[in-house]
């Protein structure tokens, strides 16, 4: 059995002797359950590498590459392309939309997650873990499912791992293991949503951004609970920022008159028309004028 836990901490090396390599979107749920869907398919015949959108492709050749929820940019995928490796991107993302068209195989739909996507591609025509339609519910911020928030604020305590997944997909499709996970994550939202409310009172400054006087919040958690509520309670859109290894993170999220993907990829960044980020190296090169506390 592989003992697959997520590397966090900084990049590993990748094995030569495997000819599949699978990258995915690190520390998201989305992306890793991509790479979950990748493992139950490849196991041990592939590596798997969490990036953020924002990293540069290593040197490689003659890999079979599987891109799952995020991609490098044009320029490093056409440099793997020369070098003799096989490009297979599956994505949902609107702002990657023109480099699908780089790879040799491609599956995109903005209307389904990437985990729901690379099981369509990898497994098709077999029926899906339940597991895949919650995070893609909660992903695209659709709450279709019944008990969606309560579902995936108890996937959340567990770490990012192929074996923990695997027993997660299994439990959630028992009844009374799916009942203890709903009332147990019942709590957590409960708590998540107090915790939501302070941190908008007491860590909000309103910025002048693309034209809208809008809250900004600095929090390190909890970015799509905050930025939602913000977007609704101070439409029409919201900015959550905060510290990530060496740049700041800008995540921001609106409703149907802004599109945040293309503002986002103003800044090098892109994402969703209503869920989009970016990032920035210091506090001095934020794209706002700020014009007071909350």
């Amino acid at each position: 059995m592989t003992k697959f836990k997520e590397n966090r901490e900084g990049k590993r090396k990748i094995s030569d002797d495997k000819k599949i390599v699978v990258f995915y979107h690190k520390n998201c749920s989305d992306g890793f359950c991509s790479a979950w869907v990748a493992w139950r398919k490849f196991r041990d015949e592939a590596e798997y590498i969490g990036i953020d959108p924002a990293d540069r492709a290593p040197i490689l050749s003659g890999k079979q590459i599987y891109m799952l929820d995020v991609a490098f940019i044009p320029d490093d995928l056409k440099k793997l392309k020369e070098d003799g490796n096989k490009i297979i991107i599956i994505d949902h993302h609107i702002s990657r939309k023109d480099i699908i068209t780089l790879a040799d195989e491609s599956l995109f739909d903005i209307d389904h997650s990437g985990c729901v996507l690379t099981w369509f591609h990898l497994f098709p025509g077999e029926p899906m873990p339940s597991l895949l339609s919650y995070v893609e519910d909660i992903d695209l911020w659709k709450f279709k499912l019944p008990n969606t928030k309560e579902i995936i604020a108890y996937l959340e305590i567990y770490d990012f791992g192929f074996d923990i997944y695997d027993q997660l997909a299994e439990d959630i499709e028992k009844k009374d293991k799916f009942a203890d996970f709903v009332n147990k994550g019942s709590s957590i939202v409960q708590y998540e949503e107090k915790q939501v409310e302070r941190i908008i009172q007491n860590n909000s400054e309103w910025v002048e951004f693309e034209g809208y006087q809008i809250l900004a919040v600095n929090c390190p958690l909890l970015h799509s609970q905050i930025g939602s509520r913000v977007r609704d309670t101070f439409p029409p859109m919201s900015v959550v920022w905060y510290y990530k290894d060496d740049h700041i993170c800008v995540s921001l999220r609106s409703n149907d008159t802004v599109d945040v993907a293309r503002i986002a990829e103003k800044f090098g960044g892109g994402g969703h028309a209503k869920a989009a980020g970016f990032n920035v190296k210091s506090v001095e090169q934020f794209p706002w004028k700020f014009i007071g506390k909350k």
